[in-house]
């Protein structure tokens, strides 16, 4: 997807940096398999047998450290990913026990003011002298200054922060961002049927042309498309450019999410809004800078979901459970299905 979205800066010199993460990726991945599981045999030593936290939750802390041999930029992507995993699995044991009940009308209310939340603290912190963490929202808010001359009558006839007119720029800009998702969901569909393209084709291409194939493309479209127009019209209407525009932009930008209602989308808004705030908190000295915060904070929630995976597996994300499988060779999916087989023996007895 970077590869995609960076294409015009592709060259030499592009292609062997993302060689280079590729590789440490990589080696992160099969460390962290490694280690969950040397963990996990060395606290069944050290402690005689298998506990509630020592199956899953400890050793899955401890090999959360290997992401030391990835870049800043990784550790702090990765970290927020897991907390946006680890919110959703949270939010689903509360609507397990029925302590909150979702519906669509909540959730799209909900991502909406969390996005006009995003986008303005996104918006506000440009020009801030604040420390610079990777972005984790798939969109910034555009910079609203008059990029033309502002003697030429001609070229300032559409009276807004761009050369052409809005509707145009606005098509420009969310087309992007629809080719983009559309073309994500069609590889992560077809790296999923890739053995059954050839032994059965028409079958793959109906699950290729449901809804759930372009919903994700199209709330990444519609959403920048509705940003930009609210944005357009706040700009002609105050004949400038202010901050808080950000906030019913974002606001309607939100309402988005009725193409594609997932929870995770909300999730990421308000991780985003946690790392705007951490991001605040260490500039004003309220949280002391540290190299190792990210990496604490990805052990931690790599702990959260390993023990997820063995103790709820009906609400655990489906990523999670694969990814824990990829990482370990599958070897921890038999791990789990005979610790599990050994408490039903010993609840039995």
């Amino acid at each position: 997807l970077q590869i995609l979205m960076n294409r015009k800066k592709i060259n030499k010199e592009y292609l062997i940096y993302q060689f280079k993460s590729y590789l440490r990726t990589l080696l992160f991945g099969t460390m962290k398999g490694i280690t969950f599981l040397g963990f996990a045999c060395l606290f069944r030593n050290i402690f005689g047998k298998f506990h509630h936290y020592t199956v899953a939750f400890l050793p899955a802390f401890a090999c959360g450290f290997s992401i030391m041999i990835e870049e800043k930029s990784k550790q702090q992507l990765y970290s927020c990913a897991f907390l946006t995993l680890v919110s959703e699995y949270v939010a689903r044991q509360l609507i397990q026990a029925k302590i909150f009940k979702l519906t669509r009308t909540r959730l799209c209310v909900c991502h909406m003011i969390s996005s006009s939340a995003v986008m303005y603290l996104l918006r506000n912190s440009r020009g801030k002298q604040l420390p610079k963490l990777s972005s984790y929202w798939f969109f910034e808010p555009p910079k609203n200054e008059l990029r033309v001359d502002p003697s030429n009558e001609q070229a300032n006839k559409f009276g807004c922060y761009h050369e052409e007119p809005c509707w145009i720029h606005n098509l420009k800009s969310s087309s992007k961002y629809l080719g983009a998702g559309l073309a994500l969901e069609l590889l992560r569909a077809l790296l999923k049927e890739m053995n059954r393209i050839l032994h059965c084709p028409l079958d793959v291409l109906k699950k290729l042309l449901k809804w759930k194939t372009f919903s994700f493309g199209i709330y990444l479209g519609s959403y920048v498309f509705l940003y930009h127009l609210v944005n357009c019209l706040l700009y002609r209407y105050n004949d400038g450019d202010m901050e808080w525009h950000a906030i019913p932009a974002g606001f309607i930008a939100g309402a988005a999410i009725v193409f594609c209602p997932n929870l995770s989308l909300f999730f990421m808004a308000t991780t985003t809004i946690i790392q705007e705030l951490i991001k605040r908190g260490i500039s004003a000295g309220i949280i002391p800078p540290s190299k190792m915060l990210f990496v604490f904070c990805f052990a931690f929630m790599n702990g959260i979901l390993y023990h997820s995976r063995l103790y709820n597996k009906e609400i655990c994300s489906s990523f999670v459970t694969n990814m824990i499988d990829t990482c370990s060779g599958d070897v921890s999916r038999k791990i789990l299905t005979t610790y599990e087989k050994l408490r039903v023996l010993h609840e039995g007895n």
